[in-house]
């Protein structure tokens, strides 16, 4: 009997289904929870096949294949194989191409069934080809006349190969009927040890196999983890570092922002200090220049000379002071010249007359310019007689006084130190005016004499006197009447 077994055609494949055939038997109440959980599977991608879910079916067939053939579980691989097979062949819009893949994985699991000894499986699966045989390919996939031919003959190609497979399979399960039938009890046992050593190995390479996948999903879901912390840590690092810019750009602003405060306190002193200089410069202008013709200046640069018809010049005099000059301190004199001048300026103030200079210990002011003056003469008048009556009691001072009236011309003169000053006859004559006079007294001109009200003044006349380099000019002294 051993020798027909080693000589039957395909004794390797005979071996093997019965081999799986008596481990299937051995191990069915082991294996029956298992079982009963892929048998609901296979229920449920029927479900799907059925309720038109063909893509899913086919995807959870697969599946479900592959963990068979990684079992060792025949029939599952079969019964799996087959339902890909009718999740492809069951679809209402079938391609060729979908019709012939259909074709080839129903053979599968022919093939699979037939390993299995499963023979209601194999004539089911079987017959099912058998009608595919029959089908026609539909008229709406073929592009042309040409192509319908030739899918035709490569149609009947198919057809022919499969009656030869099926043949074969029929023939196989024959031989393999043939082959269990002829096996004795010691090659029983030793079949049974083996297909228990194998069943153990692939216990432990299952067992091996879940505690990887353990490892692995366990790798992962650490890996899951860190990189979870690792986004949290970088969306951490982006705020910090999205909170550093905002503080950064509000420490620039507040810097600005204090800088320009800065800045525009500084720029206001300056702007105080530029008042404050230009103030100074105006009252200084105004102190040397009369206001109307400072203002000129400060306008256009340039005051332009003016000549003035109706003018009363006043000079004064001190009596002895070259004498006071050579016999007292230096500061001292200055001091006491000082403090009579700022007398004479507030005088003339009061009475509206500009003043023109001083040369020396002399006094030079007028009235009736730079704007016309009606009454110039009686205010010229009233401040000589105020200037004598201050200087009355003075211990040191006394002063002679002479006024001229008439026109004379007035302007600006000099680049460095300018200065407001008046030309003409009506000045030198108030000059000798006051040479010629007397202390304490008020020496005016006939033409100053004429436009005074003789009701308020009174003249006492000194005739013709002479004076040099003009002549003869006739003199008064004036009081006011009491």
């Amino acid at each position: 009997m051993q020798r027909t077994y080693l000589h039957l055609p395909g004794s390797s494949i005979m071996l093997r289904l019965f081999i799986f055939l008596f481990s299937y038997l051995l191990f069915a109440g082991c294996a029956f929870g298992q079982d009963s959980e892929y048998a609901k599977q296979l229920t449920a991608i029927r479900s799907m096949i059925e309720n038109g879910k063909y893509a899913t079916a086919e995807a959870q067939a697969k599946g479900l294949a592959s963990l068979g053939r990684e079992s060792l579980l025949l029939d599952l691989e079969a019964e799996a194989t087959l339902l890909i097979a009718r999740a492809i062949l069951d679809r209402p819009n079938l391609t060729a191409e979908d019709r012939v893949k259909g074709i080839k994985t129903l053979r599968e699991s022919a093939k699979l069934f037939g390993r299995a000894n499963d023979r209601d499986a194999l004539n089911r699966v079987l017959a099912e080809l058998g009608d595919l045989q029959g089908r026609k390919v539909d008229m709406d996939e073929i592009q042309s006349s040409d192509q319908n031919g030739r899918r035709r003959r490569r149609s009947l190609r198919r057809n022919d190969s499969l009656l030869i497979e099926k043949e074969l399979l029929t023939a196989l399960v024959a031989s393999q009927d043939e082959a269990i039938m002829t096996l004795s009890d010691s090659q029983m046992s030793q079949f049974i040890r083996l297909q228990r050593q194998e069943r153990l190995l692939d216990s432990f390479e299952i067992h091996a196999l879940e505690d990887s996948l353990l490892v692995v999903q366990q790798r992962m879901k650490i890996e899951t983890q860190n990189s979870t912390i690792r986004e949290r840590q970088q969306e951490r690092n982006f705020i910090y570092l999205l909170i550093a810019a905002i503080l950064a750009i509000l420490g620039t602003l507040y810097w600005r922002f204090m800088a320009s405060r800065r800045y525009q306190r500084v720029l206001q002193e300056k702007n105080q200090n530029i008042q404050q200089a230009k103030g100074r410069s105006d009252e200084l202008l105004r102190n040397i220049l009369p206001a109307k013709i400072a203002a000129e200046l400060k306008k256009y640069g340039k005051a332009k000379a003016q000549r003035h018809g109706h003018v009363s010049v006043l000079f004064a005099d001190f009596k002895g002071f070259s004498t006071l000059a050579r016999d007292r301190d230096a500061d001292e004199v200055v001091s006491l010249l000082d403090e009579a001048f700022r007398s004479f300026d507030h005088i003339i103030r009061k009475h509206g007359l500009e003043k023109i200079k001083t040369i020396g210990d002399a006094y030079m002011c007028a009235s009736g310019l730079p704007d016309p003056q009606p009454d110039h003469a009686s205010r010229c008048v009233e401040a000589a007689l105020e200037m004598q009556k201050t200087l009355e009691d003075h211990p040191h001072f006394s002063a002679r006084i002479g006024i001229h009236s008439g026109p004379v011309v007035a302007g600006v003169v000099g680049m460095d130190k300018f200065a407001y000053d008046i030309w003409g006859d009506t000045v030198n004559r108030a000059a000798r005016l006051e040479v010629a006079g007397e202390i304490g007294k008020v020496n005016i001109s006939e033409s100053t004499r004429r436009i005074l009200d003789d009701k308020i003044y009174s003249f006492t006349a000194r005739g013709s006197v002479p004076v040099k380099n003009i002549g003869e000019i006739e003199m008064f002294f004036v009081e006011r009447k009491a």
